[in-house]
């Protein structure tokens, strides 16, 4: 989505995740500048993805990342009964995928990207971005020790840092994309997942 990513739509980078994921030439998006401050806004960038799955397929944690009971796949219209009327309603384009039409719903300190049919209704939640301790995301928020996102969720798939940022990539619960939990000096600023939805 044009006003998300300038040049790249959300569906493209998704894309790009899968196709990195399963071992095909798209490279992973840069993480420079993930998190350039203390309270960063929410992005929906997208996530590190792991460089050589496979080597640890048998030792995958898949988790299922809620906020008040919403995750991946929920329609617009619980997210609406459960959080309330959002500070923004974006309506984006069609995506490129060919699946429907996109929009964003932005809360404090969260971001919610839904996908419709391609008549724009029947929304439901394809990636979420969490920057605020306000928000409770299956037992851990944002300012907790990374010691406890371990403990929680067990060992990433793959771990990694750049920009003074470390990132922990895991699997959404049925193999639906990618989870990523960010850090700056073992604090955690930033959780982000998404559905692979190309």
């Amino acid at each position: 989505m044009k006003h998300l990513f300038r040049h790249f739509s959300f569906s493209s980078l998704l894309l790009l995740s899968a196709a990195s994921f399963f071992g095909c030439s798209a490279q992973s998006q840069n993480l420079t500048n993930v998190v350039q401050t203390e309270n960063p806004k929410p992005s929906l960038t997208p996530l590190p993805l792991p460089s050589n799955p496979q080597s640890k397929t048998t030792l995958i944690e898949e988790i299922d990342l809620r906020i008040n009971d919403i995750g991946l796949g929920i329609s617009e219209s619980k997210i609406l009964q459960r959080l309330g009327k959002p500070l923004q309603n974006k309506k984006g384009e069609f995506n490129e995928c060919g699946y429907g039409f996109e929009k964003t719903f932005r809360y404090s300190g969260l971001g919610i990207e839904l996908l419709g049919n391609d008549k724009g209704r029947n929304f439901t939640v394809i990636a979420m971005e969490v920057t605020s301790p306000k928000w409770l995301v299956s037992g851990i928020r944002v300012g907790a020790d990374a010691k406890d996102v371990l403990a929680k969720f067990g060992e990433p798939l793959e771990k990694r840092t750049e920009s003074g940022v470390e990132s922990w990539s895991y699997v959404n619960k049925g193999n639906d994309g990618f989870a990523g939990f960010y850090f700056r000096d073992n604090k955690l600023v930033k959780i982000l997942w998404e559905s692979a939805i190309c």
